[in-house]
């Protein structure tokens, strides 16, 4: 792969649970990550990651501790990262893809 481009459908897919799938691609301390979500994911623990990305297709709802806001395709994301910004995402339509860019160590 070109380290100028990402063909998203080279890569395998991870499926960390049986309602969320992603392919991703590391480089630079960068990760990203086209991520498809089944309605029944609802994410069961507090992210502290910081994400910026695009709601693709359908919809999602994120909560910030307590204060949900709701993403439909063509809204962009952005969270710092942080315990003052976590977060929990649900989706809320069938399916929704997002893309998200990520900042990584070399462990991760």
């Amino acid at each position: 792969m070109d380290q100028h481009k990402v063909i998203f459908s080279k890569l395998d897919w991870e499926n960390p649970q049986s309602d969320v799938r992603y392919r991703k691609y590391r480089s630079g301390g960068k990760r990203l990550r086209l991520v498809v979500f089944d309605k029944s994911f609802e994410e069961q623990y507090w992210c502290l990651t910081g994400h910026i990305g695009l709601v693709i297709k359908g919809e999602i709802e994120i909560d910030f501790n307590g204060n949900v806001v709701h993403y439909e395709a063509g809204n962009a994301i952005f969270i710092l990262p942080g315990e003052a910004h976590k977060h929990k995402v649900k989706a809320v339509s069938d399916q929704a893809i997002i893309f998200l860019v990520e900042d990584v160590n070399d462990e991760s």
